[in-house]
């Protein structure tokens, strides 16, 4: 059984939809299984639409998973083939983007632009019936604003902040940032910078003696990883998405031995602070510190596979409604 049959048959067991993929040339042609948040493909798949072997992207999939990169639960999914005695591995956009920098693959860009317009079309399908929920949604954040515990007024004002987005499905996208705004940064982050701000939080914290030890290459790792890019083009290219990618890695990837979260904080609003010249006047980003202390404990409580929701969740939060124009 081919690649392609492998996955049309795994949709049609599962009720997955089948979408097809074209590359502008003509040069690749897959059937690609959608699941509604994400897209799956195998590796005979990912071989063909980056014109590498199969064992190239075996080996680059290993890779990725060794290094924390993905998720061996999240990203990827065995699917018993009724016509096969071995079941497959189905491989999720997160597997593939991270396939495609690695082989520097122009056909990874294309790709990821393909499938961002699917699932988005496959989100606003499914909005009505959501529609309720996000109702319920409103209600609890009202409830939560009214409270006089701090942490909850700033989860309330982050959840808030994100609700009009869902509302109109407006500059929803796991991977593209809406290009209002869309702030390129002026100032660059370094391992030197990036340390100097944990010694003046250490310096905060005096009692505590393991905040800000690191753990081997850990730190410089995040730091090159929201720098990271291919042919050219950056992965992150805005100051937004910088950003909110450095505090997720920095709360999740542990660097220190103590206090991640804050210094993860300390580091987001350092960045945005040095980068404030990217901005328009009056579309600065503003960001509480009860909403800055809510999100990261979002974040350190998220799981793996809602990576996604909470890199959307802090760049809304970086958004003014004067950045949407």
């Amino acid at each position: 059984m081919s690649g392609i049959d492998e996955v049309t048959a795994h949709a049609v067991g599962t009720g997955n939809q089948i979408e097809l993929y074209r590359a502008d040339d003509g040069s690749v042609q897959l059937e690609v299984s959608v699941s509604g948040d994400t897209v799956w493909l195998t590796q005979a798949q990912m071989a063909e639409l980056f014109g590498r072997s199969v064992a190239a992207v075996s080996r680059h999939i290993s890779n990725a998973l060794n290094e924390g990169e993905i998720d061996g639960q999240s990203n990827l999914q065995k699917v018993q083939i009724a016509s096969s005695d071995r079941p497959i591995t189905l491989y999720d956009l997160d597997v593939i983007i991270s396939v495609g920098y690695r082989v520097k693959s122009q056909q990874g860009v294309q790709f990821r632009r393909w499938a961002t317009k699917v699932l988005r079309r496959y989100l606003t399908q499914g909005y009505a019936v959501s529609e309720q929920r996000l109702e319920q949604l409103g209600r609890v954040v009202r409830v939560l604003a009214q409270t006089d515990n701090a942490l909850a007024e700033g989860i309330a004002g982050v959840v808030q902040s994100y609700l009009p987005g869902l509302t109109v499905l407006r500059d929803f996208d796991a991977h593209t940032l809406n290009p209002k705004p869309e702030a390129k940064p002026v100032w660059e982050l370094t391992l030197d910078a990036a340390r100097s701000v944990v010694a003046r939080l250490r310096e905060t914290y005096p009692a505590d003696s393991l905040l800000g030890v690191e753990r081997g290459h850990d730190l410089e790792r995040i730091i090159a990883s929201i720098y990271q890019g291919f042919d050219g083009q950056d992965a992150y290219p805005t100051v937004e998405e910088k950003a909110a990618h450095l505090l997720y890695f920095m709360v999740k990837d542990h660097p220190f031995c103590d206090g991640n979260k804050r210094a993860g904080a300390a580091l987001f609003a350092a960045f945005l602070h040095a980068n404030a010249r990217s901005f328009d006047a009056g579309c600065e980003p503003h960001v509480t510190n009860n909403n800055l202390a809510a999100v990261t404990l979002l974040i350190a409580a998220s799981r793996p596979e809602e990576k996604d929701l909470m890199i959307d969740l802090v760049m809304r939060l970086m958004r003014t409604e004067e950045s949407y124009g």
